[in-house]
C-alpha cells in the first residue's frame, strides 16, 4: 500500500493490494481491495465505452484498447461507470459524504496498455479528481479597473468561481471558454476553476501625497558650455564684431561709389577710308 500526502487535508491513499485499513479517499489499483463486488473475470476484453463527462474519464476516447485480465465490477446506486467492456463496467467511481474512491478492474501496467496514453491519463485524472490543486495553474495579472477577459477552457460554466478579496462577486459572464468580468473601481479579483487559479489585481496608479522640493545647494538652470574667453568673457561676440568691421572696410574701399573707383576708359577706334576720285567715279 502506498500513501500519498498522508496526514494532510484531503489526503489520498493509493492501494494496490487488499488491506484492512479503512480510508475515505482511496484510489484502488486492485479491485479485490475495493468495497465493490466483482461479477466475473474475463480475458482479452476490449473497452467499448468511456464516460468522458466525469473528471476521471475526461479526454479518454480510445476505441481500440484491449485488456488482458479484467475484473467486471457491479456498481451500486449512485456509482459512476467510467469505462466498460462488453461484459460490464471495469472502472467505477464513488462519491458519497465521507467516502470517495475509484476502483480499476485491470492492471494499469499490463501489456495491453503499454506505449499508450490511456494509462497515465487515467491515473492523472483520478489524482486530479481527489486533489485538483496539484494540477491547477496559478496566474497573477495586474491591470486597470474596467473589463477584463480571461481564458478558462476547458472548464464549464458550473466549474467557475469568481469573487473579490472582500467577498463580493463582481459582474461577470461566461462565453465560449472565456470569462469577462467588470469592476468600476480598484479591487483584487480571483477566478478559480479545476484547472487554474487566476488572481487579478485591478488598480490605478496612486496619486502623490507629497511635493518634492530640491535642496538649496542643487544646481538650477542650464549649465554653461564650459570655461573659455578672456577672463570669463565669451569670445564669440568679439569675433562677430571683428568680422563685421572687416566687411564694412571692404565695402568702403572696394564697393560701388567708393573713393577708389576710377572713371571708365572708352577708346573709340575710327577707321575712315576716303575714296579716291577714281573710285568715286566708278
Amino acid at each position: 500500500m502506498t500513501v500519498v500526502t498522508e496526514g494532510t487535508a484531503g489526503a489520498l491513499t493509493v492501494v494496490d493490494r487488499p488491506t484492512s485499513e479503512a480510508r475515505n479517499r482511496v484510489l484502488y489499483l486492485d479491485a479485490e481491495a475495493a468495497p465493490i463486488q466483482i461479477i466475473q473475470r474475463v480475458r482479452g476484453a476490449r473497452v467499448t465505452s468511456w464516460f468522458g463527462a466525469h473528471p476521471v474519464g475526461q479526454g479518454l476516447r480510445s476505441a481500440d484498447v484491449t485488456l488482458g485480465q479484467v475484473s467486471v465490477l457491479r456498481p451500486e446506486e449512485g456509482d459512476v461507470v467510467i469505462a466498460a467492456v462488453e461484459a460490464g463496467p471495469v472502472i467505477v467511481a464513488r462519491d458519497r459524504p465521507g467516502e470517495r474512491w475509484v476502483s480499476f478492474g485491470f492492471d494499469l501496467l499490463e501489456e495491453g496498455l503499454a506505449n499508450r496514453l490511456t494509462a497515465p491519463l487515467l491515473f492523472a485524472n483520478a489524482v486530479r479528481w481527489f486533489a485538483p490543486d496539484v494540477f491547477r495553474l496559478a496566474e497573477f495579472r495586474a491591470t486597470s479597473p474596467g473589463t477584463i477577459e480571461l481564458e478558462v477552457a476547458p472548464a464549464t460554466r458550473e466549474q467557475i468561481e469568481v469573487e473579490t478579496l472582500a467577498g463580493a462577486t463582481p459582474v461577470w459572464v461566461y462565453d465560449q471558454g472565456r470569462v469577462r468580468l467588470f469592476s468600476p473601481r480598484p479591487t483584487t479579483a480571483q477566478v478559480r476553476t479545476p484547472y487554474r487559479n487566476a488572481v487579478l489585481a485591478l488598480g490605478l496608479p496612486e496619486a502623490s501625497t507629497a511635493r518634492w522640493t530640491p535642496p538649496a545647494d542643487a544646481l538650477r538652470g542650464v549649465p554653461s558650455a564650459g570655461p573659455g574667453g578672456l577672463g570669463g568673457i565669451p569670445l564669440w561676440p568679439l569675433l562677430a564684431l571683428a568680422a563685421l568691421a572687416i566687411l564694412a572696410f571692404d565695402w568702403v574701399r572696394f564697393g560701388r561709389g567708393g573713393a577708389g573707383d576710377s572713371e571708365p576708359i572708352v577708346e573709340t577706334l575710327r577707321v575712315t577710308a576716303e575714296p579716291t576720285a577714281r573710285e568715286a567715279l566708278r
